[in-house]
C-alpha cells in the first residue's frame, strides 16, 4: 500500500505543476513562433525567470521520483492509471489559482477518475506491504 500511496501523491504532485506554468505564460501573452522569433530572449526569460515556474518545476521532479519510487513496487498496470491523479490537483489549483470554472461535465469526469483510483487501490494489485 506504501508503494500506491508514494505512485498516487507523486501523481497528485506532478499536476500540480501545469496550472503553474499557464501562470508563467500570463507575463507573455499569447505565445507563438512569430513573437519568438522576433525576441526569443524576452519570451523565455519572463516564462522561466518568475517563482511560479521553478515551483512547477519543482512539482515534476519531486513528483517524478515519487511517482517511480512507488512504481518500482507496483504492477505498471496498477501504477500507470495512478498518473490519473494529476488531474485532481490540476483541476484543483486551476481552480483557486487560475480562477477557473469547473464544468458540470469536468465535475463527472473527475469523479470517474475518483473512483477509478479507488478501485485500483482496492484491487488484488495492491498488497498492504508493498
Amino acid at each position: 500500500m506504501i508503494a500506491f500511496l508514494l505512485a498516487f501523491l507523486g501523481a497528485l504532485l506532478m499536476g500540480a505543476g501545469a496550472p503553474l506554468y499557464k501562470k508563467c505564460t500570463e507575463r507573455v501573452g499569447k505565445i507563438s513562433l512569430e513573437k519568438f522569433m522576433q525576441d526569443p530572449w524576452r519570451m523565455v526569460s519572463s516564462i522561466v525567470f518568475n517563482l511560479p515556474f521553478f515551483i512547477a518545476v519543482a512539482c515534476g521532479v519531486g513528483g517524478w521520483i515519487l511517482w517511480v519510487s512507488g512504481l518500482s513496487n507496483l504492477e505498471a498496470m496498477v501504477a500507470g492509471p495512478t498518473l490519473a491523479a494529476m488531474y485532481l490537483t490540476n483541476l484543483a489549483i486551476a481552480r483557486l489559482y487560475l480562477g477557473e470554472k469547473l464544468t458540470r461535465r469536468e465535475g463527472w469526469g473527475l469523479a470517474i477518475i475518483v473512483l477509478g483510483i479507488i478501485v485500483l487501490a482496492l484491487a488484488g494489485g495492491v498488497s498492504p506491504g508493498g
